[in-house]
């Protein structure tokens, strides 16, 4: 799930930033482990199926 989510985030920013492919790697892969943690805080997060976690980490994204 969370390689997933770091994939997405990468492949959407390569297209538009110019940085090196290294910050945008690293940038896209910390961003994805603090929502990914971010998510586990969600009410009710104890014990967390992949879908649950989706919907969590699209919450977490949309209060940024």
């Amino acid at each position: 799930m969370l390689a997933g989510w770091i994939a997405g985030l990468w492949s959407q920013a390569a297209r538009r930033e110019e940085a090196s492919a290294t910050a945008i790697a690293f940038s896209c892969a910390a961003a994805s482990v603090w929502l990914h943690g971010l998510a586990a805080e969600w009410p009710g997060a104890s014990a967390l199926r992949a879908r649950d976690l989706v919907d969590a980490m699209r919450e977490a994204a949309a209060r940024l």
